[in-house]
């Protein structure tokens, strides 16, 4: 079961497949884009990307400091956290 504090991950890929769509419509239906649509879904996706392995590369350290060592005697229950004592 997910805790209240779960946080939404790849919020930004969901922004682009968004902006892509409106991107797409604009310029297919509408026919009201021009070679700006491919810089600015590049753009987007590039950023998207490098948005992602920041939180990626983030997550680490937080997942390193939630791990408990089995031979913790006390339980810290602000944190759930196992601390040596």
């Amino acid at each position: 079961m997910l805790s209240p504090t779960y946080q939404i991950r790849g919020w930004h890929l969901i922004l682009l497949s968004a902006v892509s769509i409106i991107f797409h419509h604009l310029w297919m239906n509408l026919e009201s884009g021009d070679a700006n649509f491919y810089y600015a879904s590049t753009l987007v996706g590039a950023i998207a990307n490098g948005l992602f392995w920041i939180d990626a590369v983030s997550a680490i350290p937080e997942r390193n400091s939630q791990i408990v060592d089995l031979d913790a005697k006390k339980i810290d229950k602000s944190n759930k956290v196992i601390i040596q004592t």
